[in-house]
């Protein structure tokens, strides 16, 4: 499965978004110096036809993730639980979210 996004929220912990439905989160750093990874489940269902393709967070806690049919999904508690978020649909014809930028 392909990764479209990587987030990093401090020197060990990431998150990685992408085909379909991947999430991931970093746990630790290993010992030959890299990030251990586990797959996380958001609560999709019919994962193979839906894809995550941007993460983002703005600290520890706070983070969204953004994919097909317009879904946006957020966690206050660093991943431990997610919600989808109500938003507006744009106008066009690809019926999914391809980035998001948190300000």
């Amino acid at each position: 499965k392909d990764v479209y996004d990587l987030e990093l929220v401090s020197s060990d912990i990431g998150w990685a978004v992408g085909q379909s439905g991947t999430v991931l989160k970093s746990s630790s750093m290993s010992l030959v110096g890299g990030l251990t990874w586990r797959d996380v489940d958001v609560g999709i269902k019919n994962q193979n036809f839906f894809h995550f393709n941007s993460v983002e967070f703005i600290d520890l806690e706070r983070g969204w993730m953004v994919g097909s049919w317009w879904t946006v999904l957020y966690t206050g508690d660093t991943g431990k639980t997610w919600a989808k978020q109500p938003h507006l649909h744009p106008l066009n014809s690809s019926k999914e979210w391809r980035d998001i930028k948190v300000l």
